[in-house]
């Protein structure tokens, strides 16, 4: 789902199994933020996930993050700043973890 367009920059194999997708505010400053969560998320899964940065043009406060499965084409929203998550760090990122791990496990 696009917002007034959008630039995106890619992480890891292209044939990794699956592919996580941040959205975020492109005027927002949130950029740091989704490399936090790209650094961590490569620590778990190596190249067994790949990771799509997609960054709003616009003022948007997104902070989207959605996993998809390539095999299956299965995707699921697995974090939302905009449905009241908050931002993916330290103190919960255990709790975002199980559902990365939950997802990459079905």
């Amino acid at each position: 789902m696009g917002v007034c367009g959008s630039k995106a920059e890619i992480f890891g194999s292209k044939d990794a199994e699956f592919t996580m997708k941040i959205q975020f505010c492109g005027g927002c400053s949130y950029r740091p933020k989704a490399v936090y969560v790209q650094k961590e998320v490569e620590k778990i899964f190596g190249e067994k996930l790949a990771v799509i940065f997609k960054k709003d043009l616009k003022v948007t406060g997104n902070f989207e993050i959605t996993l998809f499965n390539q095999k299956t084409g299965e995707s699921k929203l697995v974090h939302s700043k905009k449905n009241g998550g908050g931002f993916v760090k330290e103190d919960n990122f255990d709790e975002f973890k199980e559902k990365l791990a939950e997802f990459c496990s079905s």
